[in-house]
């Protein structure tokens, strides 16, 4: 519950916003019975958005999180250079993503992907405008993510991932 949690926190509402709706969450609920699907609504309500994908793959199954990269292409149309990523989603938990792509000159960019881009199915071409040559892509960058397989979370000559560090960051 407690990795459940921080991941909630940490990646898919963010840490302010979490508090405050925990803060509320507690201050509604003191002294009294709640059920889970209380503290659902009281999140969802204070979040202002839908998260029951969140709570069905996360506390309702026993599945894991595995998105992996596929493959990376770029290509140049009118003067502008893009890059696809090929991600695949290897099971039935949808999940924002976050990249960090390395350019030739050893600088990274950092790109985040709302959880809708898994509404279609399991595949998603992520087609970002880069500033160079790409050289390696990493999928998570901060290392706290619980992803099942880390294998497949990487492609080319990666960027590094962020310093492991206190999992309740701001």
């Amino acid at each position: 519950p407690a990795v459940v949690m921080l991941t909630l926190r940490n990646h898919v509402i963010g840490p302010e916003l979490f508090d405050t709706a925990f803060r509320e969450y507690t201050r509604t609920w003191a002294f009294k019975h709640p059920t889970p699907g209380d503290f659902f609504r009281s999140i969802e309500n204070s979040a202002g958005e839908d998260l029951s994908w969140f709570w069905r793959g996360f506390l309702y199954t026993t599945d894991v999180l595995d998105i992996g990269i596929d493959s990376v292409s770029t290509r140049t149309v009118e003067g502008q250079t893009f890059t696809t990523i090929a991600l695949r989603r290897k099971t039935a938990i949808p999940f924002p993503v976050q990249l960090r792509v390395k350019y030739a000159d050893g600088t990274t960019q950092d790109f985040t992907l709302p959880v809708h881009i898994w509404a279609q199915g399991n595949r998603f071409n992520a087609v970002i405008p880069v500033r160079g040559t790409v050289t390696g892509v990493r999928l998570w960058p901060d290392p706290s993510v619980p992803d099942w397989n880390a294998s497949n979370d990487t492609w080319g000559n990666p960027p590094p991932a962020n310093p492991a560090g206190p999992v309740t960051h701001k």
